[in-house]
Formats: C-alpha cells, structure tokens, sequence
C-alpha cells in the first residue's frame, strides 16, 4: 500500500508549484497506469490553472485517492529523489518549494508544534530586562530561535530572534532580519498547528524542550 505519495491540499491564498506537459490519450492511459488510479491510489480530475504567463488552461491533475492520505505521512527517500529529477526544470524555486513542503509533511497535531495560542507576550515594561529571556525557545524549519508577541502602538506584531549562526539561514530565504538578530511582523497567521505564515514567508514551528 503506497501511502508516501505526493497529494494537492487546497489552501485560500497558497500556490501549488508543478510543471505543465502536453500528453494525448494514449498518455493519460499510460499516466493512469503509473498512478495506480486502477488501484485505487490517486483519482484522475480536471481543474483549471495558471501558466507562467498568468493565462488559464484546463489540465488534468492526479489527486491522493481519499484512503490513501493520512496525516503526518512523509514522503520515502526514494520519493524525494524521483521529485528532485526535475529540479533541473523547476530550479532554485522549485528547490525551496519541496524543501518546504518535506517540512511540512512531518507536522501533525500534536502540542510539540506550536499553536498561536503556545507563543508568549512578555510585558516591555523593564528597560533592562531582556527579552530573550521571556521568549519561547523554537525550532524554526529546523532551526534554532525563539519566539514571542508584543503589542505595539498600531497592532500586535509577532517577532523571530535568531543567534548569528542561525540568523544566515534566514536572511538567505529573504527573510529581514536586524543586526541584534530580530525580525518582526505584524502580517502573520498560522495556516494550523504548526505551520506560521511570517509576512510572505512559511515556516514549520516546533518546540525546543532542550
């Protein structure tokens, strides 16, 4: 029973990346042999999407059959490798892309992945406290930092604080981060459990009990 396969989650603002291929019957014949649709592994649709240049087309898409997808599954090794083959296509974005989505194939619901609720809004009410100390220690897609809100004067802000060695990681991605090694929003969201939105950024959030 394959249950490490790849499968299109709907989410409200979020983009599936994915190449676009001209094939004829004959070869959705032979693409339904290979997805085991026959068997019951993915199902066959049609859903309309946008090609680079933004134009629609309808395009067939093959989705997880229902009794085939169960949460916190992760894709084999071997899988990883098979998706990685095109990597020569899809390039640097396409790289990030299935980094984030391996990522995200590991969080389920349980309370080591931070909820919103988990994150805590130290008081700046010490000039000399500092708040590092307040704030909750994470890992960040993997990475060290920690973690916590403030209320500013305009709006609650969520704020990232990295040690110098981690703050590369994250500067590499795009992401703004300060010369004291903090990096603060007020655009900010979790999708879920465990996954944050942080201004145009997605990451998987995990407690650090260490």
């Amino acid at each position: 029973m394959n249950l490490t396969g790849i499968h299109i989650v709907p989410e409200k603002g979020f983009e599936v990346l994915g190449i676009l291929n001209e094939v004829n019957d004959a070869g959705l014949k032979q693409l339904d042999r290979y997805e085991g649709v026959s068997g019951g592994h993915y199902t066959q649709i049609k859903m309309e999407i946008q090609k680079g240049d933004g134009s629609p087309v309808e395009a067939v898409v093959y989705l997880g059959h229902p009794n085939k997808i169960k949460e916190g599954l992760i894709p084999t090794e071997e899988y990883k490798q098979h998706l990685n083959k095109g990597l020569d296509i899809l390039g640097d974005v396409g790289m990030k892309y299935l980094e984030q989505s391996f990522n995200e194939a590991k969080v389920t619901n349980e309370p080591e992945f931070l909820a919103e609720s988990d994150i805590p809004n130290p008081a700046d009410d010490d000039p000399d406290g500092d708040v590092r100390e307040k704030a909750l220690p994470v890992f960040i897609n993997g990475h060290k930092a920690k973690i916590f809100t403030y209320d500013s004067m305009w709006s609650p802000r969520l704020v990232l604080c990295f040690e110098p060695n981690e703050a590369i990681y994250f500067r590499n991605l795009g992401l703004n981060v300060d010369e004291m090694g903090f990096s603060g929003t007020k655009y900010y969201y979790f999708l879920r459990r465990g996954i944050l939105v942080f201004g145009e950024h997605r990451f998987v959030v995990a407690r650090n009990e260490n």
